[in-house]
């Protein structure tokens, strides 16, 4: 639900969704506690038009990011979005960076 709720929000924004990846982790790393916690991880690839600036690109993801976080949350509390950007990617965590440097591939 919460993805085709930022991919409708996405396409009425004149976005186009290029495809979904799970991101690559090294769940091995995690120690017990954390690995019964594991959160599922994806990147999303999305389009903007031509002629479209990065400012307005960033301001566009930014609103559907937030709306779709309002709409999903009430019903999905453990769903978020870390981080939705033309230019920036981030992951949350409750480790040290060491920890999580070992865990994501890019």
């Amino acid at each position: 639900m919460a993805k085709k709720t930022l991919e409708d929000l996405l396409a009425n924004k004149g976005l186009e969704v290029c495809g979904w990846r799970k991101v690559p982790v090294a769940s091995d790393v995690l120690g017990e506690q954390a690995a019964g916690m594991e959160p599922l991880i994806e990147q999303i690839f999305i389009n903007a038009p031509a002629d479209m600036s990065d400012a307005d690109f960033n301001r566009l993801l930014f609103v559907a990011r937030r709306k779709t976080e309002m709409a999903i949350e009430p019903n999905d509390p453990t769903f978020y979005i870390a981080s939705l950007h033309s230019q920036l990617m981030s992951y949350k965590a409750w480790s040290c960076r060491e920890s999580c440097r070992n865990f994501t591939w890019t």
